[in-house]
């Protein structure tokens, strides 16, 4: 009867071991089920996200080049000759005070004043010949600044350090300012711009367009 009894246990055992394992490969099966769905929902994600950037239109730039008050068709040409296409812009100038030393009468009289700037022992940064308002060359800068009051203060310095028959003068009154605009520019048209470096561009660098 011992014996008997012993073995029933073990016979019990012998039959549970098949139920556990049915039970333990149906909740495999059912985290292998869940593992798959899961992935293909990942995979279906990733499909969508790459279709819709796909879809995405390129994204674009509106950049500039200004100001110029001379020399605005050259840099033109030079953006037309690289494939972009600019378009011509015309705004005023903010207001700006120059200390001027001239006109002067030609070249010859504009070089003997600088001559005597020098033997004043002027630094050679705190002067130089007007280049780009044609209605002061030949002329000698003294100064540019935004602020009249500014302007009036480097004059009686430079009155200070012998400087005669130099004045205050409105530089951007009545001048405008020109500037290229480049609207929708790609990646590829961005670069080629870029490439052309500031000696082409007249020491202009393309910034974004003013609103």
């Amino acid at each position: 009867a011992a014996s008997s009894a012993a073995a029933a246990p073990s016979a019990s055992a012998a039959h549970a071991t098949p139920a556990a394992s049915a039970a333990g490969a149906t909740a495999a099966a059912g985290v292998a089920s869940a593992t798959l769905a899961a992935s293909a929902a990942a995979s279906s994600r990733t499909a969508g996200a790459t279709t819709a950037a796909a879809a995405a239109p390129h994204s674009t730039v509106c950049l500039q080049l200004g100001p110029y008050t001379d020399a605005t068709q050259a840099v033109g040409a030079a953006l037309r000759a690289a494939g972009l296409h600019p378009v011509a812009r015309s705004r005023a100038l903010p207001p700006q005070w120059m200390v001027l030393l001239g006109p002067y009468a030609d070249d010859a009289a504009l070089h003997r004043k600088l001559g005597a700037l020098r033997k004043l022992g002027l630094s050679p940064g705190s002067y130089a010949p007007v280049l780009d308002r044609p209605r002061y060359e030949p002329g000698i800068s003294l100064g540019v600044f935004s602020a009249r009051a500014a302007a009036e203060a480097q004059l009686a310095l430079m009155r200070h350090h012998g400087v005669q028959h130099a004045r205050v003068v409105q530089r951007n009154d009545g001048v405008d300012a020109q500037y290229w605009v480049l609207d929708g520019l790609d990646a590829a048209a961005a670069e080629r711009l870029h490439r052309l470096g500031r000696s082409v561009l007249r020491q202009r660098t393309p910034a974004p367009c003013l609103p």
